[in-house]
């Protein structure tokens, strides 16, 4: 049961109903952040090429990838220098599930 504030409320700072910014995959905790990167991973892409997507720089999309590796939802390829990541067949199915749209988009 999610956590009850004063007077049986949600808590502070939540919202009857709200979600947490972390979800449970099968007992790992996958922070909303990921599902985002997730989503994005159509294709195989380059952990700079999803920094720039991000806006954000590598080392927080390695902190995020980690989480999604152990979740089972990607895994990586070193390809020279570069380090390619790809769903995996669960991480398609996440995708299917949660965001059935995105199939259609792309």
């Amino acid at each position: 049961a999610p956590p009850r504030g004063p007077g049986g409320g949600a808590g502070p700072g939540r919202a009857a109903g709200k979600r947490s910014r972390h979800e449970v995959v099968e007992g790992q905790a996958v922070e909303l952040p990921c599902a985002g990167l997730l989503s994005s991973l159509a294709r195989p892409t380059t952990m700079g090429q999803l920094a720039a997507m991000a806006g954000t720089v590598p080392s927080a999309i390695t902190y995020h990838c980690d989480r999604l590796e152990a979740a089972g939802l990607i895994r990586r390829e070193r390809r020279g220098r570069e380090v390619w990541i790809l769903r995996t067949r669960r991480g398609h199915e996440i995708i299917d599930i949660f965001f059935p749209l995105t199939i259609a988009l792309v």
